[in-house]
């Protein structure tokens, strides 16, 4: 890399951050095992700076943590090509082949059938043993290994094996097998050890959801199960809570960039293991990103061939951050970016234009990323409108809104309640609640937002034989082809 790039680097960071209106962004570089940049940087003086120890949630970057279950293999506990349910002997999915033949590399590389169900996880209060129990109730999309589908659900699912066959929580098992060893000593596993650090970025979104700017900065996601002093982490944990700083991610790139071993030359995972998880298992869906070819899923890593080289990468999102982690292992080179906003592909942007310095390529990532950032947001708004149809005019509702109130069940979800109050009808679902305005006979429309689903979103009201209102669809699952929800109405 040339000697001016650092500045140039820094320079590109800070306008972007004003150009696409983000908080702050930390980034850290390495090569060749010498940490070459990391730094952090604000759009004003009211939001500090971060540094190379500020912390932020990196949100899925987690998922290459629990592909470490891989140790067990190692160690002739864990076969990853057996059957879950030979260890979890209670396991079941809904579609009985699967439950029986689902293996962890299965869940590891998201082919288990199943799409994101993420309302059956996200905003709930059930707990990691309650999450695995519910997957039997969930619909698939499609048949077992048949296709990629991203499920945040399936790493719940392995990180609750490794709580079984190692006798730790999947934080313990972190922690003392990766954290402690790899010296991360600013990487945390519990949002307590987060808030009670004076070094860390307070989280922010748009004050309008999908928008391009305004800033509004938003609480931390908890969920009510979570515990430290208990020892109980987020239910969600492997998929995606780890808290971690630049300097710390840094440690972990060069750790991925080797053989398993550590500087010491003490072994945490054999050679062959490492490969394994960085191999391709899976070709992936999704927009095509200029220089990529052939890319795939591995084990908590997404892998590709950029310009003749090999490329590992993966990016996290979660409320208020969002995290991308690239490598070049022939080159023994990384990047990391943090960024506190929801859902920006700012920190992308930021990797990939660092990759290209150390490559000699040009290319104007911060344009190419803002646009896909956009396209992503208006595909939401695409997919509401597709599932909502258009509206028949004259048809007035077949109940009056009172017969439509009370609480809806499925099992797998948090129970859904629509309300009426002064008037105005209601739904409210997993701490989310959103107004719903009449569309036609007995469907309603969401005025606001359920998690990132967007406005626009349809409910239908459903009568059984007697003509009274025992159910709704809502169509809460976004990946192709997925049916609505079918929620009951309890008539308790």
């Amino acid at each position: 890399m040339e000697a001016s790039w650092k500045e140039n680097y820094s320079q590109t960071l800070r306008q972007a951050l004003q150009e696409w209106d983000v908080p702050s962004v930390a980034a850290g570089v390495l090569q060749n095992g010498e940490v070459l940049f990391a730094d952090g940087f604000s759009q004003s003086g009211e939001i500090p700076a971060p540094n190379a120890e500020t912390l932020f949630q990196i949100g899925s970057c987690t998922k290459a943590f629990t592909s470490v279950a891989a140790i067990l293999a190692d160690r002739g506990v864990l076969d990853l090509d057996e059957p879950v349910c030979t260890y979890l002997p209670e396991f079941r999915l809904r579609d009985e082949y699967a439950g029986r033949h689902v293996t962890a590399r299965d869940l590891l590389c998201h082919r288990s059938g199943l799409p994101r169900h993420e309302y059956a996880w996200y905003g709930t209060d059930f707990t990691r043993e309650a999450l695995v129990h519910n997957l039997q109730y969930l619909e698939p999309s499609v048949e077992l290994r048949s296709e990629f589908q991203y499920n945040n659900l399936g790493y719940v699912v392995v990180g609750y094996l490794i709580e079984r066959l190692s006798g730790k929580t999947w934080e313990e098992f972190v922690s003392d097998e990766l954290l402690a060893p790899l010296g991360m000593t600013r990487t945390f596993l519990y949002l307590d050890d987060m808030e009670q650090d004076g070094n860390r970025m307070r989280p922010f979104d748009r004050p309008v959801i999908y928008a391009e700017s305004g800033l509004r900065e938003i609480d931390l996601h908890r969920t009510p199960v979570e515990d430290r002093a208990r020892g109980v982490g987020a239910p969600y944990g492997p998929a995606g809570s780890i808290i971690s700083c630049v300097r710390d991610m840094l440690k972990w790139a060069a750790f991925q960039m080797g053989d398993g071993t550590l500087a010491d030359g003490r072994r945490i995972i054999s050679a062959e293991r490492m490969e394994d998880l960085h191999r391709p298992h899976l070709v992936m869906t999704g927009a095509a990103v200029p220089g990529r070819i052939f890319q795939c899923y591995g084990l908590g890593w997404s892998c590709c061939m950029y310009h003749g080289r090999k490329e590992l990468f993966h990016t996290g999102a979660i409320d208020g951050f969002t995290t991308a982690l690239y490598l070049i292992p022939s080159l023994q080179f990384a990047v990391v970016a943090n960024v506190n906003m929801t859902n920006c592909l700012f920190c992308e942007a930021a990797a990939a234009a660092a990759v290209n310095a150390v490559m000699g390529l040009t290319n104007d990532w911060f344009a190419f990323y803002h646009t896909l950032n956009n396209q992503m947001f208006a595909g939401l708004r695409e997919y509401a409108a597709s599932v909502r149809g258009v509206p028949r005019p004259d048809a007035p509702p077949v109940h009056d809104a009172d017969e439509l109130t009370g609480t809806y069940r499925v099992k797998g979800y948090n129970d859904l309640v629509i309300r009426r109050e002064n008037g105005v009808l209601s739904l409210e679902l997993n701490g989310f609640r959103s107004a719903l305005s009449h569309f036609h006979y007995d469907v309603y429309q969401l005025e606001g937002y359920i998690g990132e689903l967007p406005p626009g979103l349809t409910v239908q009201f459903l009568s059984g034989s007697d003509g009274r209102i025992d159910r709704l669809e809502i169509p809460l699952v976004a990946d192709p082809g997925v049916k609505p929800i079918v929620f009951t109405r309890s008539m308790a």
